[in-house]
């Protein structure tokens, strides 16, 4: 894994592809650039016939944009705003237009409006956000980012766009092919982690507006981001064909060509950009970012002092980027020099933390770890992990199960296990299967030994669960440490999770089976039920009781988006069968 590739200091949104220098800011000792205002959407009255004229106007400009007269767009799109001027949509309308044309400067006066009149909306922050950082005003760029991250960040990764998403369809009725509408409802979908949405909007917006490179673009860093990298360049080629001159593309084509293997293609065209922008103020940060994919691109071919020597170049040009010292990190541990690459670690993660790149500071508190583990830093790698829980700890079952494998390395199994354990926990709280930790387990020969103690922790229940009910085959006489934590229905219920992912791992579908009817039986939450369902579909093949369980599952509620979807389609699919009785496992 590239670490470096995981710090996108631009943000996407509209295709305008905003570079940020990475200024030294911090979201908690700056002023609030983003005050809380109750949303406007059209608070000036108006006539029928204005607004007649108004929508006349809206729709000119859609049609000269799906033809690719973008001056006559702009036009049109601004007399509307002028009739209608506390309208956000004519507000993003044009701005978005404007970026088009390479006139961010008018365009965040915009974006500036659409904000005020929105309470900033999410989309509209992250428009001017880009928008600011074209004209050079990275500072101010920066603090709009860091007051969105804040204000819209989610639980699991991205940021909550609901409430943009709930604007622009309601925009869309009125105009159902207007292709700014269906680009910006791809980056509400994309900015929340939703990418087959995101990639159906994005198509929408291609498919009314084919001479526009933007919806092009986008879906073209979609596909990097689905690990697509070979249709994402095609994607990028013909955005070119459009906009040749256009830096930030030439970036996004050779990243995609990097990671589709072809280096050398992608060599060429870092050096070309590194010609081009000749260190220009307002390309500085480019200019960093291709010189960190060059370098990327020579690990790829085995150079990796040439690789050395262009990261320490972006690092010069853009000091408060994490990028270029998490790439000579990687390089480092390459050449196991894991000492030093501890060191540029710690300080790309000490810059993520001042930029706001929150979505990054996991990956590199995992490899600082790792580093530290392979030099035989054991105490500082299970300070690191410490560090980590207190602050990601979203992703505890991962920090868990490196502090198992770090306790593992060092001779004490006991507490190993106990880490192990909290991983597999963890993670069952989190509705997340432990693939990883279950892989480590088996590796280490420990599975039966952790499976034991779970089974200890559920024939000391006070729900008395059989324990005989349950046994393995091969686990007689096998003796596991129980949880030194007091029995509880909620140490009982991550047992019965953790068995039966240890079944599921196993391929062990029959007691997988078991343990989970027990837990929704003991439990009975919605998502017990899917994850029952999942197993009688997908492992025993039931297909009746599959779908009482997924009945159950819609039933109980609690599930998350997918879970809902898949749920309703499986009982749509299954169709005509029928079983015993809901509720019955």
């Amino acid at each position: 894994m590239h670490v470096s590739r995981l710090f996108p200091v631009t943000i996407l949104i509209a295709g305008l592809t905003g570079f940020v220098c990475i200024a030294p800011v911090n979201a908690d000792d700056k002023p609030s650039v983003l005050p809380n205002r109750t949303p406007l959407m059209r608070s000036r009255i108006v006539t029928d016939a204005e607004q007649v004229k108004t929508d006349t106007l809206r729709t000119e400009a859609d049609r000269a944009l799906q033809n690719s007269e973008f001056d006559d767009a702009a036009r049109a799109y601004a007399q509307a705003a002028e009739r209608s001027p506390n309208d956000p949509m004519l507000r993003l309308l044009l701005g978005v237009t404007l970026t088009t044309l390479r006139k961010p400067d008018l365009a965040v006066k915009q974006f500036k409006m659409a904000c005020r009149l929105t309470g900033d909306d999410l989309v509209a922050s992250l428009l001017l956000q880009g928008a600011l950082a074209q004209v050079g005003e990275a500072n101010a760029a920066q603090l709009i980012y860091l007051e969105a991250v804040r204000r819209y960040n989610k639980p699991g990764g991205g940021l909550n766009s609901s409430s943009s998403l709930v604007r622009l369809k309601e925009a869309l009725q009125d105009a159902p092919k207007s292709p700014i509408l269906h680009l910006l409802i791809g980056d509400a979908y994309q900015i929340a982690e939703n990418l087959p949405a995101a990639d159906t909007a994005y198509r929408k917006a291609i498919l009314y507006a084919p001479g526009w490179s933007k919806p092009k673009v986008n879906l073209g860093l979609l596909r990097l981001a689905q690990n697509k990298p070979a249709e994402a360049v095609l994607l990028f080629e013909s955005a070119l064909k459009r906009d040749p001159g256009n830096v930030e593309l030439q970036f996004f084509r050779a990243d995609a060509q990097r990671q589709a293997g072809n280096i050398k293609d992608a060599i060429t065209n870092y050096q070309r950009i590194q010609n081009n922008v000749a260190y220009q103020s307002k390309t500085l940060p480019i200019a960093a970012q291709a010189l960190t994919g060059l370098g990327q691109a020579y690990v790829a071919d085995g150079r990796l002092e040439d690789a050395l020597t262009v990261f320490k170049q972006a690092r010069v040009i853009a000091p408060t980027d994490p990028a270029p010292p998490a790439a000579i990190g990687e390089v480092q541990t390459k050449k196991r020099e894991f000492g030093a690459a501890a060191e540029n670690y710690s300080d790309a993660l000490r810059l993520t933390k001042a930029s706001g790149l929150f979505g990054t500071r996991a990956v590199l508190y995992q490899a600082l770890a790792q580093t530290q583990i392979a030099g035989g830093q054991t105490r500082a790698a299970l300070q690191t992990l410490d560090r980590a829980l207190r602050e990601e700890a979203e992703s505890a079952g991962l920090w868990h199960r490196l502090r198992g494998e770090t306790l593992l390395s060092i001779g004490n199994q006991t507490d190993a296990e106990a880490a192990f354990r909290a991983s597999l926990d963890a993670q069952a709280d989190a509705g997340l299967f432990p693939q990883d930790t279950l892989a480590v387990l088996a590796t280490k020969g420990l599975l039966d030994t952790i499976t034991a103690g779970y089974r200890a922790d559920l024939s000391a229940s006070r729900a008395g669960f059989a324990t005989e009910t349950f046994m393995y085959s091969n686990s007689v006489g096998v003796v596991g440490r129980g949880s030194d934590s007091p029995t509880t229905p909620e140490r009982e219920a991550r047992a019965l999770i953790a068995l039966a992912a240890i079944a599921q791992y196993q391929s062990k579908t029959a007691d997988e089976v078991k343990y989970r009817e027990t837990l929704a039986r003991f439990r009975s939450r919605g998502a017990d039920w899917f994850a029952l369902a999942d197993a009688y579909d997908g492992r025993l093949r039931d297909a009746a009781k599959a779908k009482q369980a997924y009945r159950e599952a819609l039933n109980r509620g609690g599930l998350s988006d997918a879970q809902t979807e898949r749920s309703r389609l499986r009982v749509k699919q299954i169709g005509g069968v029928e079983g015993t009785g809901a509720g019955k496992p």
